[in-house]
Parts: C-alpha cells; sequence; structure tokens
C-alpha cells in the first residue's frame, strides 16, 4: 500500500512537473527539496505519535513520505520525451499539446 501510494503521487506530481514545466515545475520540485530535506523517519515517528499506531496508519504515511524519488524519475522522463525528434516534427506539423 505505501509503494502504491508513494507511486501514484509520484507519477502525477512529475508528470504534471515535467509536462507543464515552468513555474508548476519550479514549486513541485521545490516542494519535492523541502521533503526531502526533513528526515523521513522523524516525520513519520511524529505522525505516527499524534495518529492511532496501527499498520494502516503507517502505511500510509510512509507512502505519502516515500513520493518525491518517483516524481524527479517521472519528471525527469516526461522532460527528456518533450525533446524527441517525433514530438518537435508532431509540433512543426501544427498537433495540439494533447
Amino acid at each position: 500500500m505505501a509503494v502504491g501510494i508513494a507511486t501514484v503521487l509520484g507519477i502525477i506530481l512529475g508528470a504534471i512537473a515535467g509536462y507543464y514545466g515552468g513555474y508548476i515545475d519550479s514549486a513541485i520540485m521545490r516542494a519535492v527539496d523541502i521533503m526531502l530535506s526533513i528526515p523521513t523517519i522523524f516525520l513519520i515517528l511524529a505522525v505516527i505519535a499524534i495518529l492511532e499506531p496501527s499498520i494502516i496508519n503507517i502505511m500510509i504515511v510512509i507512502g505519502l513520505t516515500s513520493w518525491m524519488e518517483p516524481a524527479r524519475l517521472i519528471r525527469a522522463e516526461f522532460i527528456s520525451l518533450k525533446e524527441r525528434e517525433f514530438v518537435i516534427a508532431a509540433r512543426a506539423i501544427g498537433a495540439s499539446s494533447r
């Protein structure tokens, strides 16, 4: 469950950051930097101290604190794909961004 939450959040936020770029990319990547600067184990312990300690809560907290690495990988792939030749050719013939 924790890996699923982290993967889904990472894919969504990384795709948004990589596809749109600009201010959206900067905001999401600064959030990633902030989350990476906080030691994860202390954040997990703090949240578990507030919430009822159960396996479901622990899995949710771990999932919500480990989405940063997948987000960076997906963002890098989207940026790479945006600069590929077939995307540039599609833009040249007037294809929409969809």
